[in-house]
């Protein structure tokens, strides 16, 4: 045992091939290896075990020999093949039986018997107890196969010529190469690249395949065309490649089927090597491979070492490393652990850096990825800290972990770090060169403000301008040689010529070539030396050789200039090689005539052009200081490729067939091409061997290259895909277009840009390119695919902040660019932020382009004034909210306005509410100048109300404001005092723009008036003078002439003129009277008049009118309001808590006159200050003002407090709407409106749609528990809407469901509008306001008259919008057209429209109960009605209860579209079921009130007023937009009116204001017109 040991050592970790193979002895001084193979090897099988297996050195020793034994028997076959003369006849005994010389079966035999010997020897040592797993085994039934035929001739000498199939042993040669590549690799403590081991099996593989079929093709046609080895090998080549020609074909059955089982084993193995292969190469592109040792040591290179590569700090390192000329033949090695990310990828593929750049992917920590980049021969080694992680400390110490690496591995290569922190640097004191970050940052602040610029100053100095760089290639170059590299090499304008003029050269070579071709007569004969000898006239011999002598001295020169101290990597270069081979037989024959018809391959020089082309190309880009993409750098290469592969073949097969066919260059183009395509027609085919050989190679080459350069521009094209590409600059001067900026895109914020963008007629031309930086979802890549989209849509990956992705948006030629802020975000401040950097990016790139702008929070507003247009989120929802408090459903009035509709919503519906609701949504706002309408044009030099009056009257249209030619300031009803110009710009509320209407004439329409005139009565519909129709109106030219007239108030006359007379209604005078107008004073209230001395007194101490004292953020518009003469102290603010000043401690104990406005939010943002101002606006009466409740979930700042504290009535308080005992301290028992706004920490979750989910439960919760409390919800999603007052089993509410299906499929963009909550104003989303900006692109006034109405902005002389309650006092003035007449000729307002009330027909307990149709109809029918006519006798009502038959078609449409099961049977069972269930229903309310009330008493609060049984749930409630003139006014109507500004009419003193006001009220004012 010890003598064993002695002889075989134990192998050192690493040592070469070599010394393994000679056995080199020099590394057994190594005492680091272990010994366990030598510790109980006692046996003689464990010996052999060790011998043959076990010891690295023999078993690879054994593998070798083992190797090239199945090689020899491989060459055996193929002699004895080549040896053999082809037998006559085509008996099957020549498939059995061969001719084998004694010497060849000697050499056979013994070759077997050690082949058998050995695999009987190794099967044995590796027995582990089952023989058939042995037996069974492929590589031994081969050797069976193989070697026991020629052991058993020795025995039987009359089988020596037998067939045996020795070709098979190419299988077992290829088994024993890679297990010899693996004891290689693992004896030389070394692990192979996946990627080589994947490559050596494909093909090993492919060599064994193609030799097997040539054998075996070969043999087999033995009895057929006897083909020998070479033809076999073309048949194989040209099968395997799918072109088959067809001039080489089995003929036997047996060739045949061997055929078919080599395509068919052909088919199923290579594509899984070549699926492997590639795959292993995706992931080596990503790795980045090795950096190869005799790279590093014949060229420079340099390390970059840094934790995550962002494109910036490549950009600058590049930018600057290689700004400087010398280190322009340096390579740049990046070593880092994370994955390439797409921008980097993009420019590492651009030439001038993939051929200087090469990305490694792994660890400065780890020995074998430093030494993959070869760090220990590396110039220097770059170490960068990542300054962007959280934990900058952190990062420093794996900076200074890397540099201790680096210093480990290569201690002599020159270290460059870059720290963060100073307190780090002592760790890093061998480093060469060290920067530390915040040294260098705080000093260079310092400084500036002791020397003005210094950062400046310093940032100018160490950088590289390109100034500099002409001057440098100037100082040192004093050698000739030196000036001419400077000229050919260094200069990048000269060197681009030396180019250019090299690739004509060879173009130039290659046509003078194609000219030979054709100049020459096909020879006579098939003798070889037509193929070595041509026909060249003298003249064509001098431009060949002139133009051999140029290239060969360019060759040289440049070789002699880039040489680098290694002369065979100079001579061994390709490009070389084929210089030398196209040039020097042309010179030599100047000295030897007779070889001046040599033929001279001159053709190769189309890939010496195709080389010249890559460096020309990327030489333009280097000089113009542009860099192409990688996608049309690999276009480029592709085509070179194919090009020059098609030219080489069509030359090559032309000159080679000048001994057989004789082709000439356009029929080798066909055959090439025919080839190349896997066509193979036949009807061209080589005919010599040197042809065919030649097809064979071009074809290998073709499947090598080509699928290649396929996979790579495959690759590129998806990551194009991905990135977008770009947007032509072409296209962007010829199309219009614009940007929408996002930070990400979600599918309903692509939508519903595109429908409302696309929505106008006029942008229909207009592509949108959208830029993000973002990776495009799933959603959206599938909606734009959608041809409607895919063609109108650009989709580009980027950033706003970079102008190369600006760029490539071409921002500068848009039309407008919209930035939309992230509202998912959790810091919405953030998000702000990104916006406003984006904002001032668009602006500064370019200065002309529109600026479209919204931004969350109101205090970032200020930052982009800049901006054409900006929607601030949060001021616009929190207005919007509170005017819902006074105004109700301002939101959904607000949402419909700035929404595109067609107005055709709902009229597919029984229901005529859904009817009016969908037809009256329609209405939007629109503009014209007066002397061009013919709407307004008649109305110059006449009053603002008369115009709005008569407008309405005559076409239906409501003026709502004006505009000076000379003023930018909208004026919402200036009211009667304003004068219309010809050049006044006219803002009105119509169905479609004026320019899409055509008009006629009632005289046209007398014929159609008289068909439906019996509509006209007590109970008729509701008859519009407007029909819309393909986005044209046809509007009936009514008569003008007014005939009542009224007093100033909406009352009716006295009982006396009621028996004598109708009522009346004042007219609408052409010219303002400023006696007639009733008008609200700015420091006092109309309702002050009927408050009593004492209480008179006490208001006006306690409350002042004034613009606020403090604002909590920059931006907000001064609004005149209701404040406090003295602000309140912060404790006094505190609703819940008593101080010193107060002992309250719930809204109870206050004793409030009128309902709390309660608002639930997260936290008092600054927007939440303008949901405070329009309920304190100093238009509203004192006593109509609404205590206002904050209840946050985190305390309040002082900044806010300081502004809140001068208002009356507002009070906060810290708890939550999940807390039942929070809502009762704050009042929600007796509160008028309950406002839920949506919280910022639940608006981003995981399932986008769930962000509403607490929101949404805490509502149903409150709306069960106070079922009478009117709740304001917000959501972040539209579609959550339909979750709002939730009843599973509804009929009604499912009926709706299915309606809105209905309208989506349809196109419409509004189908969410027939949910009850949204129609009655309860729920809003602020993402349904992003319409306003988009709209602001066609309509650049929308922003303002929406900041105006809803009191966002103040404009003097403009009016605001308020609201009136229809009384029964009212109800005398019948339709809304006298209404219009009323309010404009008493007040000045203008009506816009009308919020109606209605009860639900379908309660929620008759959706669960089966019942007769026709009796409840009957008996229902017959109470209301009468109780209605005796109540109302004078007024007519559009609701439904007025029409039975339509009613029952509204319960039979919602009994259908909810599918009810079929009725019970008696109707005695259907009451009692009934009975129950109201009784379960009361039940279960008075369960829950039950509960609220012992809370109330737990909380010590007063149950007193609770209004525990009232439920207003069976009423639904809509908008009607600017309704037709003979809309029936219904009682508890809501109208909504814009006001003109009560300061419009403030004279100059007191008592001649309150005279004016009483002589406008007195009764000889009347001048009665019957209406």
């Amino acid at each position: 045992m010890v003598d064993l040991e002695s002889e075989v050592p134990p192998l050192p970790p690493r040592y070469r091939f070599r010394d393994l193979l000679l056995g080199d002895q020099g590394w057994q001084n190594d005492d680091r290896v272990q010994v366990e193979f030598y510790m109980n090897e006692n046996t003689f099988k464990e010996r052999l075990k060790l011998f043959f297996i076990k010891n690295q050195r023999s078993s690879l020793r054994i593998r070798l020999f083992n190797f090239s034994l199945k090689l020899l028997s491989c060459l055996l076959y193929i002699i004895r093949v080549l040896l053999e003369n082809p037998s006559q006849g085509n008996e099957w005994s020549h498939i059995f039986w061969v001719n084998r010389s004694l010497p060849l079966w000697g050499l056979q035999v013994s070759v077997a018997l050690i082949s058998l010997f050995e695999t009987i020897l190794l099967g044995y040592l590796s027995y582990k107890g089952n023989i058939w797993e042995q037996i069974l085994r492929i590589p031994f039934i081969l050797e069976i196969i193989n070697a026991v035929p020629f052991i058993i001739s020795i025995f039987w000498p009359s089988l020596r010529n037998l067939f045996v199939p020795v070709f098979l042993n190419c299988w077992l040669a290829k088994h024993a190469l890679e297990n010899m590549i693996n004891d290689l690799h693992r004896a030389i403590q070394r692990t192979q690249s996946a990627m080589f081991n994947q490559v050596l099996i494909l093909i090993s593989t492919l060599l064994c395949l193609i030799f097997t079929c040539i054998c075996g093709i070969q043999h087999l046609e033995r009895i057929g065309k006897k083909l020998n080895l070479f033809d076999s090998l073309y048949f194989c080549i040209v099968t395997f490649s799918t072109v088959g020609f067809g001039d080489v074909t089995p003929e036997t059955w047996s060739s045949k089927l061997f055929v078919v089982a080599m395509i068919c084993v052909a088919l199923v193995v290579l594509p899984i090597q070549f699926e492997q292969l590639a795959y292993l190469w995706m992931e080596r592109q990503k790795s980045g491979g090795n950096y190869s040792r005799h790279r590093a040591q014949t060229e420079k290179h340099v390390v970059l070492c840094v934790s995550s590569l962002k494109i910036d700090l490549l950009m600058d390192f590049l930018n600057e490393f290689y700004a400087h000329p010398r280190l322009q033949d340096y390579y740049v090695v990046i070593l880092c652990p994370t994955e390439m990310d797409v921008q980097v990828r993009r420019v590492l593929q651009i030439p001038m850096w993939s051929q200087r750049v090469i990305y490694l992917q792994g660890s400065a920590l780890k020995d074998q990825d430093l030494l993959r980049a070869k760090m220990d021969d590396a110039e220097a080694c770059f170490i960068l800290s990542s300054r962007c992680e959280v934990d900058r400390t952190s990062s420093d110490h794996q900076t200074i972990l890397r540099a201790w690496a680096v210093k480990d591995f290569a201690p002599n290569c020159p270290l460059y770090v870059q720290i963060l922190k100073p307190e780090n640097k002592f760790h890093i004191k061998f480093a060469d060169h060290v920067v530390c970050e915040e040294e260098f940052k705080y000093a260079m602040l310092a400084l500036n403000c002791i020397c003005p610029a210094t950062s400046t100053l310093i940032t100018l100095l160490v950088h590289t301008s390109r100034g500099q760089v002409q001057v440098e290639f100037y100082m040192n170059e004093n050698t000739f040689k030196e000036r001419l590299k400077l000229f050919f090499i260094k200069n990048q304008r000269s060197s681009l010529r030396i180019r250019l003029f090299n690739f004509s050269l060879k173009l130039l070579s290659c046509l003078l070539y194609i000219i030979r071709v054709l100049l020459e007569n096909p020879s006579q004969g098939n003798e070889w030396s037509h193929i070595f000898w041509v026909n060249r006239s003298l003249p064509l011999w001098g431009l060949q050789v002139s133009v051999a002598l140029i290239s060969l001295f360019e060759t040289i020169l440049l070789g002699y200039l880039s040489y680098k101290g290694n002369i065979w990597e100079q001579i061994l270069r390709i490009p070389f090689i084929l210089e030398i081979i196209n040039a020097v037989p042309f010179i030599i024959s100047i000295f030897w005539p007779s070889l001046r018809n040599l033929f001279v391959p001159v053709f190769l020089n189309c890939w010496l052009a195709k080389h010249a082309l890559e460096n020309m190309i990327n030489d333009l880009h280097r000089a113009i200081q542009r860099t192409q993409s990688a996608m049309f750098n690999q276009v480029l290469i592709l085509i070179s490729t194919l090009l020059c592969l098609i030219f080489t073949c069509i030359c090559g097969i032309q000159h080679l067939e000048r001994i057989g066919k004789k082709l000439n260059l356009f029929d080798s183009l066909y055959f090439c091409i025919v080839t190349f395509s896997t066509v193979g027609f036949g009807d061209v085919t080589p005919e010599t061997w040197s042809s065919k050989l030649f097809v064979v190679a071009m074809i290998c080459v073709a499947l090598v290259v080509l699928p290649i350069q396929f996979e790579q521009l495959a690759y590129l094209w998806m990551e194009r895909q991905k990135s977008g590409g770009n947007y032509s600059r072409h296209r962007a001067q010829t199309e219009k277009h614009v940007v929408l900026c996002v930070s990400s895109l979600k599918i309903d914020l692509l939508m519903d840009f595109l429908n409302e963008f696309y929505a106008h007629p006029r942008l229909q031309d207009y592509y949108v390119v959208i830029l993000c930086p973002t990776e495009m979802d799933v959603q959206v890549r599938r909606v734009l695919q959608i041809p409607m989209w895919s063609q109108r849509v650009i989709y580009l990956q980027g950033s706003a902040l970079k102008d190369q992705d600006l760029l490539r948006a071409k921002m500068d030629d848009a039309e407008a660019c919209f930035i939309l802020s992230s509202r998912c975000e959790v810091d919405r401040t953030s998000s702000d932020h990104q916006t406003i950097l984006r904002a001032w990016a668009v602006k500064d790139f370019a200065p002309n382009c529109p600026l479209y702008v919204q931004i969350l929070k109101p205090e970032n507003k200020f930052h982009i004034k800049f901006a054409d247009h900006v929607v601030c989120e949060e001021e616009f929802k929190y207005a919007m909210l509170a005017l819902n408090c006074i105004c109700p459903a301002t939101s959904t009035l607000i949402t419909l306005l700035v929404h595109t509709s067609r107005g055709q919503e709902g009229q597919q519906s029984p229901e005529q509410w859904q009817k009016m609701y969908g037809r009256c949504s329609g209405n939007e706002v629109y503009h014209i100048v007066l002397e061009e309408s013919t709407f307004f044009a008649e109305y110059e030099g006449k009053s603002f109300t008369y115009a709005s009056f008569h407008a309405h009257k005559k076409f239906g249209v409501c003026l709502i404001g004006v505009r000076r030619e000379e003023n930018k300031n909208i004026l919402l009803n200036p009211g009667p005092r304003y004068i219309m110009n010809a050049t006044d710009i006219c803002f009105y509320i119509n169905i479609t723009k004026e320019e899409n209407s055509a008009f006629k004439n009632q005289d046209q329409q007398k014929k159609s008036n008289v068909s439906r005139s019996f509509y006209h009565g007590p109970s008729r519909l509701p008859v519009h003078s407007i029909i819309a129709s393909m986005g044209t109106v046809a509007i009936d030219l009514q008569d003008t002439s007014c005939r009542s007239a009224s007093g100033p108030t909406l009352s009716l006359p006295t009982e006396g003129s009621k028996e004598i007379r109708r009522p009346s209604i004042a007219p609408v005078l052409e010219v303002a009277d400023t006696s007639s107008i009733q008008t609200c004073d700015l420091l006092s209230d109309q309702s002050e008049d009927e408050t009593t001395p004492d209480e008179e007194i006490s208001s006006n101490l306690e409350y002042a009118k004034g613009y606020p004292p403090y604002s909590p953020y920059i931006g907000s518009s001064p609004t005149f309001c209701h404040l406090l003469h003295e602000k309140v102290p912060f404790c006094c603010l505190r609703l819940d808590k008593s101080c010193q000043h107060n002992y309250y401690e719930d809204a109870k104990a206050y004793g409030f006159k009128n309902k709390l406005i309660i608002v639930a939010a997260e936290t008092a943002g600054n927007g939440l200050y303008n949901f405070i101002v329009p309920l304190r606006a100093y238009y509203r009466p004192k006593k109509e003002l609404n205590p206002v409740v904050l209840l946050l979930d985190n305390p309040p700042d002082m900044h806010f407090l300081d502004a809140i504290c001068w208002f009356p009535m507002v009070y906060y308080m810290v708890g939550s709407i999940d807390n039942l005992d929070d809502l009762l301290r704050c009042g929600v028992t007796f509160a008028a409106n309950m406002v839920v706004v949506d919280k910022e920490s639940t608006m981003s979750a995981e399932e986008d749609y769930m962000a509403d989910a607490k929101t949404i439960v805490n509502v149903q919760t409150l709306f069960r528990l106070f079922s009478s409390l009117s709740i304001i919800t917000e959501l972040t999603h539209p579609a959550n809407m339909r979750f709002m007052q939730f009843r599973a089993k509804d009929c009604y509410s499912l009926a709706l469901s299915k309606l809105e299906k209905k309208e989506r499929e349809r196109g419409s963009n509004l189908a969410f509008m027939f949910r009850l909550p949204f129609a009655a104003g309860r729920v809003f989303s602020i993402s349904m306001l992003d319409t306003l900006l988009y709209q602001s692109f066609v309509k650049d006034y929308m922003i303002s008259i929406t900041r105006l109405l809803l009191g966002l902005d103040t404009t003097p002389g403009s009016g605001f919008l308020c609201s009136m309650t229809i009384t029964e006092d009212d109800l005398w003035i019948r339709t809304y057209a006298r209404l219009y007449q009323k309010l404009c000729s008493s007040t000045g307002d203008v009506p816009i429209g009308i919020y109606r009330t209605e009860s639900q027909k379908l309660t929620t307990s008759e959706s669960q109960i089966s019942i007769s149709v026709e009796e409840w109809e009957d008996t229902k029918d017959s109470k209301e009605q009468g109780h209605h006519r005796s109540n109302h006798r004078n007024s007519t009502s559009s609701d439904q209860s007025d029409h039975p038959l339509l009613r029952r078609k509204s319960m039979q449409w919602a009994r259908r579209l909810s599918r009810k099961g079929p009725k019970h049977s008696g109707k005695t069972a259907e009451k009692i079921t009934q009975q129950r269930l109201n009784f379960f229903r009361r039940s279960e309310r008075q369960e829950l009130a039950e509960l609220v009330k012992n809370r109330m008493k737990h909380l010590g609060l007063s149950t007193v007023g609770h209004d525990e049984m009232n439920d207003h749930q069976s009423t639904l409630s809509y908008i009607l937009i600017n309704p037709s003139p003979d809309t029936r006014l219904e009682l508890n109507d809501v109208v909504y009116l814009i006001r003109p500004d009560p300061l419009a009419y403030l004279p100059n003193s007191e008592p001649s204001r309150k005279n004016s006001i009483c002589n406008a009220a007195g009764p000889d004012s009347r001048e009665e017109t019957q209406l």
